[in-house]
């Protein structure tokens, strides 16, 4: 659920990076095109002497930091994300060893006697027997069978 609720967080403010980001761009078009009344005569001269003298590109720069910082912020969001949906792998033997037991049903006395039998053969883990049916073979005389119950004699008519 925290997984979830991080990965609407980060959309949730990258959408409305983005939609800041619009809304600027809008409001300074909107501004300059309200300011701009000009009259052919303007027009011409302004042409002029744009091609006269050299670009200038300081109102330029603050856009492109902008830009520039927001896809920093996109990008960063987008690398959160990879990173919560990546899960760390489970590499404890310990772990494993209670995994497979509760899965197998194994009581505790049979683990204990895997155990001593995995030591005294030079096994460092006692799952191994259980995988292994070479290893197990040796075992099998040591290792007592649980009691099967009796059954009934064949029912009399």
């Amino acid at each position: 659920m925290k997984l979830k609720m991080r990965k609407f967080c980060s959309l949730l403010c990258s959408r409305i990076v983005l939609s800041a980001f619009v809304a600027l761009c809008a409001m300074q078009f909107h501004i300059q095109a309200a300011r701009a009344v000009a009259t052919p005569e303007d027009i011409e001269r302004s042409f002029n002497q744009s091609m006269d003298s050299a670009p200038d590109y300081s109102k330029l720069i603050p856009w492109a930091f902008l830009l520039a910082g927001v896809i920093a912020v996109v990008v960063y969001f987008n690398q959160r994300q990879k990173k919560e949906a990546i899960q760390k792998p489970l590499n404890h033997p310990k772990k494993l060893i209670r995994e497979v037991v509760r899965m197998a049903e194994i009581d505790a006395a049979d683990m204990k006697q895997l155990k001593q039998k995995a030591q005294e053969i030079g096994c460092e883990n006692p799952l191994t027997l259980l995988l292994c049916p070479s290893l197990m073979n040796g075992l099998r005389a040591d290792i007592t069978p649980p009691a099967e119950p009796e059954e009934p004699d064949q029912l009399a008519a």
